[in-house]
């Protein structure tokens, strides 16, 4: 669908994809008109730095994602916008062998386990109890047979039946408590591991697989080991050229570190992009006005209704929100039109089951940390009574990062612009700010050990959460006062992550399927429920898309 000129665009919520469309598709089609909906009183969504004040300081605190993943289309995608906005001195980075880059499990000793990143690491990791039978389901997975249908299946029995238990219970488990906050033995194979998913049925081995494209990438001569960039990318440079540098040349510099972060933190990506909209005559923010109907009037238009009564009519709507409360909007619509809660989008949408999350925020004024790092993740092997999903261990992250774009980095970025030269990137050296006596943490609740559960109040939760890290870090709160030694703070995150259960793929094909039935071209969707994944890069990479598609 092509819209035609100065026709009015609405999007429902105001997290980081609402906003990225918008960024995208007003820079593409400047005629267009804007409103964007958000239900609260602030702009970003998920992703939340707050201030607190403790003792006279401000402490950042960070109530949702933190880091990018530096290999990531859409972190470049990202990071080449901030850059084109002229805030490239807020981006850091946590090089490969920095301290914060370590990151471990916890054994049921409630021992940290670094996960392995070198030889020294891989022995000590296969000696301990998460490493038991870990090494003999590497080195029989090649035997295994190949799985004849393209049948979908959970990643725990995907994993069990490529690699035996070890795998899946001593580190996936764990793995996908830091990622989805969901249980393995529920999660879609074929969704949330797609890579490996591929290789079995490709080459009949994930080992065979991996062995083949090393041999493949050894074979290459240096100048053909050059980042390959995706028709992704190729088609967001295409749209959003830069003339200073190649974006292929940015993803290989990022493609170096592990992760990226923002030096006042993540929320500084949207909050920069709606300083950056709110410039804009034509786009307009409502928000503490949730949307509570969407319906297709006789003029195919689709008409917005707000709790304070307000209908207007939008030639496309681009929702944002989860799949539960964009079946709410639909079925109160029919309600209004029809009498009737019939809508067959609504129906398909409510199948998708959501998570609730607590984080709690601990800041101590002293290093008490003995092992540095991320943080840990916790597998399904533990007893964790307290459902502790993970720790991260912000402090480190913190103490750790280096500014990005020094004169010189910027330089080897833009200098190879116009040659088909590789640029040389100097290295970034990792280093440790072990004068900041202070350590932040965050504890990461809930999800689906939530689910069977009642949940906990806030003054159960943080005692849990005290519990564990009594417990797993050897912290001592009886020697700490809350008024002058520590500062703690939560928040409940309710219905957050979309559980990508077994069958998601055909869920989400008969999802967009039906909205495409229902409203034609008149509706999109983005956000996390049935976009290209959880994490923010793919939220942005998904809007930015659907911008350009929308845009022809």
């Amino acid at each position: 669908m092509s819209l035609v000129r100065n026709s009015n665009v609405a999007v429902i919520g105001g997290g980081i994809s609402g906003l990225s469309f918008v960024y995208f598709l007003s820079k593409l089609r400047p005629d267009l008109n804007f409103t964007i909906f958000e239900r609260s009183s602030r702009f970003g969504g998920y992703i939340n730095t707050e201030l607190h004040n403790f003792n006279g300081e401000k402490i950042k605190l960070e109530k949702g994602p933190r880091t990018l993943r530096g290999a990531s289309d859409g972190t470049t995608i990202m990071i080449d916008t901030l850059i084109k906005m002229g805030h490239k001195d807020v981006i850091n980075v946590i090089p490969s062998n920095s301290i914060a880059n370590k990151k471990y499990l916890l054994s049921p000793e409630n021992e940290l386990i670094q996960v392995p990143n070198s030889l020294p690491s891989t022995y000590n990791f296969l000696r301990s109890s998460l490493g038991k039978g870990l090494l003999p389901g590497f080195l029989t997975e090649i035997f295994k047979p190949q799985k004849l249908n393209k049948k979908d299946e959970s990643v725990e029995s995907f994993l069990t039946r490529r690699f035996g238990k070890s795998l899946p219970n001593n580190i996936m488990s764990a793995v996908f408590n830091g990622i989805y906050a969901a249980d393995i033995s529920k999660l879609s194979a074929k969704t949330t591991l797609k890579s490996m998913y591929e290789s079995e049925l490709q080459h009949g081995s994930i080992v065979k697989s991996m062995l083949l494209k090393s041999l493949k990438f050894q074979n290459k001569n240096d100048d053909s080991k050059k980042i390959e960039i995706s028709n992704v990318l190729k088609d967001y440079e295409t749209a959003f050229p830069n003339s200073n540098y190649k974006i292929s040349d940015l993803k290989s510099l990022l493609t170096k570190f592990p992760m990226i972060v923002l030096s006042k933190g993540l929320e500084t990506f949207p909050s920069l992009i709606k300083e950056n909209l709110s410039k804009n005559s034509k786009i307009k923010f409502i928000h503490n006005d949730p949307i509570i109907s969407l319906t297709k009037n006789q003029n195919k238009l689709i008409t917005l209704t707000t709790s304070s009564g307000h209908s207007t009519e939008f030639h496309h709507v681009r929702s944002t929100v989860n799949a539960s409360t964009f079946a709410e909007f639909l079925q109160n619509g029919k309600l209004m039109t029809t009498g009737k809660e019939d809508s067959p989008t609504a129906l398909i949408a409510q199948e998708l089951k959501f998570i609730n999350i607590f984080l709690v925020n601990l800041y101590i004024n002293s290093n008490v940390l003995k092992n540095h790092g991320f943080g840990y993740l916790i597998p399904k092997s533990n007893k964790n009574n307290e459902r502790v999903l993970g720790v991260i261990f912000d402090s480190d992250i913190e103490k750790s990062s280096s500014k990005l774009f020094t004169e010189d980095t910027f330089k080897a970025l833009t200098s190879t612009n116009e040659t088909s030269e590789k640029p040389k990137f100097p290295e970034i050296e990792p280093h440790y700010d072990s004068e900041s006596q202070y350590t932040k943490l965050t504890i990461m609740m809930g999800g689906h050990y939530w689910t069977n559960h009642k949940i906990p109040s806030r003054e159960t939760s943080i005692r849990a959460a005290k519990d564990a890290l009594e417990n797993q870090l050897g912290l001592d709160f009886t020697k700490l006062s809350q008024d002058t030694d520590f500062y703690i703070d939560s928040l409940l995150i309710p219905n957050c992550l979309p559980q990508f259960h077994t069958g998601y793929d055909e869920l989400k094909f008969k999802f967009l399927e039906s909205v495409k039935n229902e409203f034609g071209e008149r509706l999109s969707i983005g956000g996390m429920s049935f976009g290209d994944g959880a994490g923010v890069p793919d939220c942005v990479q998904n809007a930015m898309k659907s911008a350009l598609k929308l845009s022809k």
